[in-house]
């Protein structure tokens, strides 16, 4: 004779994956949410490196904007300039387009690494997932000679850590 399970067993197992589900989320949705802030700056790294291929390809000038950038991109070809792919948003999951790069200027020298929440980088906004690229060019110059990559999370404010002493801290990568 088979045995059949008494409803109050099947019950008890509901409960309880119930309760794991309900204990778990939060953990859950807050390491989502982590994940896709730590590919946001993977994404600067990975157009920094587009950034210093144009660079070293170019005799040492710095792109004047996301269009000479392109073919340095994964895929791309600068002989060709065949455009590249921008690395995926982690926020929407689709490809960045060259709209989501903002291209800013720089007032002072030295604006490239400031971290601060009240400094240049701290009061850009952007859409979640897009990238800031600011450049400085010395007053009566032509070249560029500093520049810094930001990005932003869903708020879009630049995303940040905090720092040992609790401040918190724009996370900027710069040449």
């Amino acid at each position: 004779m088979r045995r059949r399970f008494p409803i109050l067993e099947i019950a008890i197992v509901v409960a309880a994956a119930a309760l794991i589900y309900i204990l778990e989320r939060p953990q859950y949705e807050a390491n989502k949410g982590e994940q896709r802030r730590l590919d946001a700056v993977h994404n600067l790294f990975v157009y920094k490196a587009a950034i210093e291929k144009y660079t070293a390809y170019n005799w040492g000038v710095y792109p004047e904007s996301a269009d000479s950038v392109e073919p340095f991109l994964e895929g791309g070809d600068p002989n060709a300039r065949t455009p590249g792919q921008y690395p995926p948003n982690p926020y929407s999951g689709e490809p960045l387009t060259r709209g989501d790069v903002l291209w800013r200027e720089y007032g002072t020298i030295g604006d490239n690494r400031d971290d601060t929440s009240t400094g240049p980088n701290g009061t850009q906004t952007g859409s979640a997932g897009s990238i800031s690229v600011s450049w400085f060019t010395p007053p009566g110059e032509t070249l560029t000679t500093d520049y810094g990559l930001v990005t932003f999370g869903t708020d879009g404010a630049p995303v940040f850590f905090r720092d040992p002493s609790g401040a918190k801290r724009i996370i900027v990568i710069h040449n």
